[in-house]
């Protein structure tokens, strides 16, 4: 018996038929799966569970909220294969919303959990009319993913690129638009460095996240600057339950260790959940044709807590610090190589990044009124150590050191209006920001002279008013509209809005929904300020990016809300993109681009609860992206935005719940890419990145309630892949590890 898909999409260019061997092997293997699970004893299929989403919302969550979800590091147990769970109400089914890819099922809140839990706090996905994946706590331990880019890589509307090994500089693109156009939050605080707007995925260890929400579409109306293709919305673990540790170590392919561990409670008057991870690598070669390893050292610590004050008031905080040093290759010092690539050199990433936040949070007027104050911080410190001419040049070795940081002060109100038969449910939300940005580019020395950093402390404010209003009417129709005004005291003010709409259609278990919206982004401190006169031109009359933004979708429930089908199509419009322009092989500058870049496609995913233990999933991308200039005859198509991206998801659970394996399958088909030849006049040309298939395979098992062994296998066939021209990535990889809980140290656990 066979498994066949057989899939066709032809947009600009007929998709490439999947009939390689390496793709029939990883579609052969998704099936055995399949036909395993389905030949085991029956077993009552469940709806996909309901989520709420935060970052699509203005909206602040009252004080006082009912528990709706499981935490997240409980074991999910299905129910005995020979009894059947109750069938839902059909109410249940018209109104689950099912986002998540977990596909497990709800549990009832475990005794001595506290009554209230933040992490669900915001609005219902039936009411959210934006495009919106969510990642949960409890899908990142089932695929194993070490890196929170292997967490979003294929996602529906996102991208990933990476610039070698996993300690590299890694990327997300959200839409076809550029990583810096992506705002990411972290607890609520904006995480982007004012350098480049810039954020490093692979600083972020998904060990000790709750929940991703991958919001697309323009959202600077909510959220101000850099929000053009959408909001990256990280929740890390709050605790729950008695104070207890728990540690996981790990080891594996290309010298890599990794320990972890967590020491976490809390209970109705508060909560602490202190983290620290230690993860080590020898690397693999970068360098296309070079010998040497690019190695990694990452240590992460974080600190979460919070302290209700009373019912009605709580506050909460978090601090989160790494501290990561790589090796890097050089680029283009081959000069016998027609194209520049990556090449073998003595180069250190050394980077340090701190982000902290305080909330103070309050109800009043019995729940109808809600107000925040905040106070965030961003501090990143990156620097380079070259030794580009080692045993040619004495005292050739360089030091560059770029620091940049911003302080954000708020304070949001959010007022319900009381419910109406007639007039529907109706939430307004205010809110006021002020915020300071710093830039200060530092060399200790550098072989070029003149070319190190002035040295001097850039600064630039901003002060900010938003509002948003959301209408409900008869649980059915939700509409969104938000404004915000910008006040610069660098660039001109600017205003920007979104509006969305979408509507619960029960009875059909269907639900379209839309946005529209504009979005801004403030060009970077280093394209401002940077100060390498020789092989970099700063330009202070940049202007900022500007972009106005839609799409449309339909999201359709099948058979009782255990299978959930999503399209989108989605559309923008981009000005003044800011892009570098090449004076010669050395010198580069910043200018805003003359004309349009538009992007558009079509986004699909798919998630099917076959039965409690058997879940599987599909996503897949179409974009296209281009730039039209008026000074050319045809339309220039953008690097490294894939046109054709696929993900394939499965998961058995065995053995009432205590076992897990899983599998992931990625395909990228083939994506154009810029290189620069080593030849005169070094005018940069358009090559291909070849398509590619990235298979996983993890299992894990739980010997006791408190121990679980682990293991997986990535890249299982060995593919040969570049997601940045001229930059290796890595092969077969293979690992294991243990995790352990331990009860509480304080005498209250079992």
């Amino acid at each position: 018996m066979t498994f066949h898909f057989n899939m066709k999409f032809h947009f600009n260019n007929a998709f490439h038929t999947i009939t390689t061997f390496r793709a029939k092997l990883a579609l052969s293997v998704c099936s055995a799966a399949l036909l395993a699970a389905t030949s085991a004893e029956a077993q009552q299929p469940i709806p996909l569970p309901g989520i709420v989403i935060k970052g699509a919302t203005l909206e602040k969550a009252q004080v006082a909220q009912k528990r709706t979800t499981k935490p997240s590091d409980e074991t999910d147990t299905p129910a005995p294969q020979n009894k059947a769970p109750p069938e839902p109400a059909a109410s249940t089914v018209a109104n689950t919303s099912p986002v998540s890819a977990a596909g497990q099922p709800s549990v009832p809140t475990p005794a001595g959990a506290p009554a209230t839990d933040q992490l669900t706090a915001g609005m219902p996905a039936t009411q959210i009319g934006s495009a919106v994946t969510v990642v949960t706590s409890k899908e990142i331990q089932q695929q194993q993913a070490r890196t929170s880019g292997d967490v979003l890589r294929a996602l529906p509307g996102v991208n990933v690129s990476n610039y070698g090994t996993p300690g590299t500089f890694t990327q997300v693109r959200i839409r076809g638009n550029d990583g810096r156009d992506t705002r990411v939050l972290i607890d609520g605080i904006e995480a982007n460095t004012t350098k480049d707007h810039e954020y490093d995925f692979s600083n972020l260890s998904p060990d000790d996240i709750e929940k991703i929400e991958i919001i697309r579409g323009p959202m600077s109306a909510l959220y101000g600057s850099g929000a053009i293709g959408g909001v990256i919305n990280i929740e890390t673990k709050a605790a729950r339950g008695p104070l207890a540790l728990s540690v996981r170590a790990e080891g594996g392919s290309f010298g890599t260790r990794d320990v972890a561990g967590r020491l976490a409670g809390g209970g109705d008057s508060g909560f602490v959940s202190l983290t620290a991870q230690s993860r080590d690598s020898a690397g693999f070669v970068v360098a296309p044709g070079g010998s040497v390893k690019e190695d990694t050292h990452l240590q992460t610590y974080g600190l979460r807590a919070g302290l209700t004050l009373s019912p009605t008031a709580k506050i909460d905080t978090t601090v989160r610090y790494t501290d990561k040093r790589a090796g890097l290759t050089g680029f283009g010092d081959d000069f016998t190589k027609p194209l520049q690539t990556a090449d073998d050199g003595n180069y250190r990433l050394v980077e340090r990044t701190l982000l902290a936040g305080v909330r103070l949070t309050w109800d009043q007027l019995d729940g109808a009124l809600t107000q925040q104050l905040k106070a965030n911080y961003n501090n990143d410190v990156s620097g380079n150590i070259q030794h580009p001419f080692v045993g040619y040049i004495a005292g050739s070795d360089s030091f560059s050191r770029d620091e940049s940081g911003r302080a954000n002060f708020g304070y949001s109100a959010t007022y319900r209006l009381p419910t109406s038969a007639q007039f529907g449910r109706h939430v307004i939300t205010g809110q006021v920001e002020k915020q300071n940005e710093t830039f200060k580019p530092l060399a200790d020395g550098d072989f070029f002279a003149g070319s190190g950093g002035d040295g001097l402390q850039h600064r630039r404010g901003q002060l900010s008013a938003a509002g948003e209003w959301r209408g409900t009417f008869a649980e059915r129709l939700t509409l969104t509209a938000g404004g915000r005004r910008d006040v610069n005291d660098t660039f001109a003010n600017f205003n920007t809005w979104r509006t969305s709409a979408t509507y619960d259609w029960k009875e059909l278990a269907l639900r379209p929904h839309a946005s529209l919206g504009t979005g801004v982004k403030l060009p970077g401190m280093y394209d401002q300020f940077g100060a390498n006169a020789v092989t970099f031109i700063s330009n202070p009359n940049l202007r900022p990016e500007t972009s106005r933004g839609s799409d449309i979708g339909i999201e359709k429930q099948f058979l009782n809300g255990r299978l959930l089908a999503d399209i989108t199509y989605f559309r923008s419009d981009l000005r003044d993109k800011i892009s570098p322009t090449y004076n010669s092989f050395f010198q580069v500058m910043p200018d805003n681009d003359i004309g349009i870049t538009k992007r558009q496609g079509v986004e699909f995913s798919g998630k099917y609860q076959i039965t409690p233990a058997l879940f599987v999933g599909a996503a897949y991308t179409y974009t296209d992206a281009k730039k039209y200039d008026p000074a050319l005859t045809d339309a220039q198509t953008e690097v490294r935005r894939v046109p054709h991206g696929y993900r394939f998801d499965t998961r058995y659970l065995f053995d009432e719940g205590k076992g897990t394996v899983s599998m992931a399958a990625v395909y990228n088909s083939r994506t154009p890419d810029v290189a620069f030849p080593n030849t005169f006049p070094y005018k940069s040309v358009t090559v291909d990145l070849q398509s590619y298939w990235l298979v996983q395979f993890a299992a894990s098992y739980k010997i006791q309630p408190n121990m679980e062994i682990y293991g997986r296998v990535e890249n299982a066939l060995n593919a040969k892949y570049q997601e940045v021209y001229g930059y290796n990535t890595a092969g077969l990889g293979a690992y294991a590890g243990i995790k352990i809980k331990f009860d509480t140290m304080l005498g209250s656990g079992k």
